[in-house]
C-alpha cells in the first residue's frame, strides 16, 4: 500500500477540475494538462537545486519517467506528477517529511495544484505530510 499525492499542471485548479482530469471516463482537453519535456527538465532541475538526491529512470513509454528516492518515488507521466510513498516505518520520519514537503513546495511554485489521494482534498498551505502520513500509516497497518 502507498500514500499518494498527485499534481496537475494547472495553477489554482479546483477539486472538481482535478478529479475530472484524473477520471478516465471524463473527457478533458488533455493538451492543457500536458507536461512538456522542458517542464519535466525544470522539475528535475528545481528539485536538485533544493538539494534532493534521486535517480532518474526513463520509462520505455515516451513522456514517462520516475525519480527514484531511497524509499519512495515520483512518477511523472503525460499530465500527472505522483508522489508515491510506501507505508514503511522508514518513511515516517522528519527527514522524509521534509523531503516530501520540499517536493510539494517546488511543484506548487511551478504552478501545479496537488490532490491528497487518500482524502480527495486539495493540498493547501496548511497541509502536513508527516501528520497525514502517520494517520494513514496507522490506519493501513
Amino acid at each position: 500500500m502507498n500514500y499518494e499525492l498527485v499534481f496537475l499542471k494547472k495553477e489554482k485548479a479546483t477539486l472538481e477540475e482535478l478529479l475530472d482530469a484524473l477520471n478516465p471516463n471524463t473527457k478533458t482537453e488533455d493538451d492543457l494538462w500536458e507536461i512538456s519535456k522542458h517542464f519535466q527538465d525544470v522539475i528535475i532541475s528545481e528539485l536538485k537545486k533544493k538539494g534532493l538526491t534521486f535517480t532518474v529512470y526513463d520509462s520505455s513509454n515516451e513522456g514517462e519517467f520516475d525519480l527514484l528516492f531511497p524509499t519512495f518515488e515520483i512518477d511523472i507521466c503525460y499530465s500527472e506528477v505522483y508522489i508515491v510513498v510506501p507505508y514503511f516505518k522508514e518513511n515516517n520520519t522528519e527527514k522524509r517529511a521534509q523531503e516530501v514537503m520540499t517536493i510539494i513546495n517546488v511543484l506548487q511554485a511551478l504552478g501545479m495544484t496537488g490532490l491528497n489521494e487518500q482524502k480527495k482534498t486539495l493540498i493547501s498551505k496548511e497541509y502536513s505530510f508527516q501528520k497525514e502520513f502517520e494517520i494513514n500509516l496507522h490506519t493501513e497497518s
